[in-house]
């Protein structure tokens, strides 16, 4: 309900006016943009966990994005937002933003995600979440492709160099779809195999893919094929991220993108 609340106050600024501000630039030179929608959905869901929730620590993009350690050593829950993922599509009238937010919980001295939930600004809804023997996902369909029948999705956008020397050397068919849940979706609904993301990818971009394939038993991990966790020492990911379809055969991929990636 947060998120679609965060969704009808993303059509009220939309016909204000969105305000767009560039905020920073990639390795590549790509443009990295910032809107008064992301500020204002991060007010709004950084407020309603304060309030309903004061024990739990959030992070979220464009607002409090690492947290100080002695905070973070107090705290059993964190719940990680992305107000607006697609931005540059949002400021573009195009489709394929959202807005997404997951919840990790504490394991040791890390924390790892169970729930994950995404809306695209378009309507679509997707979640997923696996607590203890509690499990339910918006839906999934298993993946029936054989090794070289694979599909996988990418970005259009190389920010740091490492993205288009992956793909171009992965020996599997190839769509290009802009923004995370256009990804997660094509993969919930057997269209795609897999996808990556590049090294740099922020948390509030994966631990919702990660809390959905939890639930509906795919497989994440970086590039080298190692366990992805929070642990509060930075904001992204140094080893990029690996997503993939519930039913398909995580080692032969892994094997691939890992011998690849060693020699980038």
């Amino acid at each position: 309900s947060l998120l679609r609340e965060g969704c009808r106050l993303v059509e009220d600024i939309t016909q204000k006016g969105l305000e767009v501000e560039v905020k920073g630039t990639y390795k590549s030179g790509v443009l990295d943009y910032v809107t008064r929608a992301d500020r204002e959905l991060g007010l709004l869901y950084s407020t309603r966990v304060q309030r309903e929730f004061p024990d739990w620590a959030c992070i979220l993009e464009d607002g409090v994005e690492v947290l100080d350690a002695k905070v973070l050593a107090t705290k059993d829950v964190v719940v990680f937002f992305d107000p607006v993922d697609g931005t540059r599509l949002l400021a573009q009238g195009r489709p394929g933003s959202s807005t997404m937010m997951s919840i990790a919980y504490r394991d040791g001295n890390s924390f790892v995600p169970v729930l994950g939930a995404m809306k695209l600004f378009s309507g679509e809804e997707m979640y997923g979440y696996k607590v203890l023997d509690r499990c339910e996902t918006s839906g999934f369909t298993y993946s029936t492709r054989t090794r070289d029948e694979l599909i996988l999705c990418r970005s259009d956008t190389d920010r740091q160099g490492f993205l288009i020397p992956l793909c171009r050397e992965l020996s599997y068919t190839q769509v290009i779809l802009r923004g995370v849940a256009p990804k997660m979706k094509a993969m919930l609904d057997g269209e795609i195999d897999f996808f990556v993301f590049e090294p740099g990818i922020t948390y509030w971009d994966i631990f919702p893919v990660m809390g959905i394939l939890n639930a509906c038993g795919g497989k994440a991990v970086d590039w080298r094929g190692g366990e992805i966790v929070y642990n509060g020492l930075s904001k992204s990911v140094n080893h990029g991220f690996l997503a993939m379809a519930p039913g398909v055969c995580y080692e032969s991929i892994i094997e691939k993108v890992a011998g690849i990636y060693s020699r980038l």
